[in-house]
């Protein structure tokens, strides 16, 4: 979902400078801070958490949550920069960055 969005390059700052990102509706991608304990009563985590809310998925009445290692999100990332980079020709630089920066 996040990298079919025009808005990716931007997700993707929102994610790696400032801990969270999200979509328009009800899904998100974050990493552990005390403002997300917080607000959704969250044991420490390593890694990301992975939430898709009810209205962003086919699977029923149900909220769907999962964490990774950033190690492997990042594995994740470099397919769907590719795929990103083949459906928005205007972000190649932004994404070949990015890419750099990530060490992908």
């Amino acid at each position: 979902k996040m990298c079919a969005s025009i808005h990716f390059p931007q997700l993707l700052i929102d994610l790696f400078r400032g801990g969270a990102t999200g979509g328009e509706y009800d899904w998100g991608i974050q990493r552990w801070s005390e403002d997300l304990q917080d607000e959704l009563d969250l044991a420490y985590f390593e890694g990301l958490r992975f939430y898709l809310g009810k209205v962003e998925h086919a699977f029923g009445d149900v909220e769907l949550e999962t964490y990774c290692s950033e190690a492997k999100f990042k594995h994740l990332l470099k397919n769907a920069l590719a795929w990103h980079a083949d459906k928005f020709s205007e972000n190649r630089e932004f994404l070949d960055n990015v890419k750099y920066d990530l060490g992908l």
